[in-house]
């Protein structure tokens, strides 16, 4: 993770300086990550940015997928998506589906 601390550039949406607890950013353009922000972890160079950022600037951009960090071609096994926190609700972003039914 990259840490956001006052020397790093302005963060989106004015949360630099508002004291709201924001702790990390993404490494790729530096917006705020939280618990609601779907994030990836690029295996090779082991940076965390969002997934926004993948499919805006990675994945649509020219050419083939390339880290911006390290340099290297980079494959879908490459890419790791992390889990969501929970916003404090007990199914907050949980999808349940049963999958065997049982008689009531």
């Amino acid at each position: 993770f990259t840490s956001a601390n006052e020397s790093a550039p302005s963060l989106t949406n004015g949360m630099r300086g508002r004291g709201d607890g924001v702790k990390y950013m993404c490494a790729l353009t530096n917006d705020a990550l939280g618990n609601c922000t779907p994030c990836v972890v690029l295996k090779p160079s082991g940076r965390v940015i969002t997934v926004e950022a993948l499919n805006k600037l990675i994945r649509d951009g020219p050419g083939e997928m390339l880290d911006p960090f390290k340099q290297v071609l980079l494959k879908d096994t490459d890419i790791i998506f992390l889990q969501r926190g929970a916003c404090g609700f007990a199914g907050s972003g949980v999808e349940l589906e049963a999958e065997k039914y049982a008689p009531s």
